[in-house]
């Protein structure tokens, strides 16, 4: 049984060990050594891990659930990055409580389905049911493929009802002002449309055909006609 197995297994146990707990978070590595004994003798740790900070401020949130781990802030999670969470997945009832109170003692007179009662008590999930597979990419890649036929949709409906609709921005009195306008603001002067413009001469370089697209050339021909 690997380290983790064992700790999800049995976080009961690490309850049973003495916590050393720092007066401050800030404590400097040679303050922790120095003061660590004087820590522990005046540290009192209650069966519910009632020191754990936050305790009264998350203690409407979490409910009855028992803290069992030291941090910021008590939440649940299924992870293998935290694979002791700090708090139990299932708040403690009746039923759980005499359980509870049963796990104290021998664990052979503990039968396989009071373990099992206890394991989900504290955890959602085992590792290996986080290990596996959970199929959520089928569910995104269904609604993208809807979002894409819905897209498609639309934009066959908009081509159906209007055949002949052109946007003003493709027409060529459009592209032809739009490349005056950057040429005249010397845009991209040093590998754009301005670097292939000779304005000392007042007219487009041999070369500009080399990195210019289709719309572009035919745009740049029309204006070299008109001698911008």
């Amino acid at each position: 049984m690997s380290t983790l197995n064992l700790l999800r297994c049995a976080p009961h146990a690490l309850k049973k060990q003495p916590v050393w707990v720092a007066p401050s978070r800030n404590i400097a590595l040679s303050s922790f050594l120095r003061d660590a004994p004087a820590a522990t003798a005046s540290t009192k740790v209650l069966p519910g891990h009632e020191y754990y900070p936050g305790k009264e401020e998350y203690g409407t949130v979490i409910g009855n659930r028992e803290i069992v781990g030291h941090g910021e802030i008590p939440y649940y999670s299924d992870s293998f990055m935290v694979p002791c969470p700090a708090i139990r997945f299932k708040e403690v009832d009746e039923e759980l409580g005499k359980l509870r109170e049963k796990e104290k003692g021998d664990w052979k007179l503990l039968t396989l389905e009071e373990k099992k009662t206890l394991y989900r008590a504290s955890f959602n999930s085992t590792l290996e049911e986080v290990r596996a597979p959970s199929g959520d990419w089928k569910r995104c890649l269904g609604d993208n493929a809807i979002l894409i036929g819905i897209m498609f949709f639309g934009l066959s409906v908009i081509g159906l009802s209007d055949p002949e609709f052109e946007p003003i921005t493709v027409t060529n009195e459009w592209v032809d002002a739009q490349t005056e306008y950057l040429i005249k603001r010397r845009v991209q002067p040093v590998d754009g449309i301005s670097s292939w413009y000779d304005y000392e001469n007042n007219k487009f370089k041999p070369t500009w055909s080399i990195f210019t697209t289709k719309e572009t050339s035919q745009s740049v021909k029309t204006l070299s006609e008109r001698g911008v």
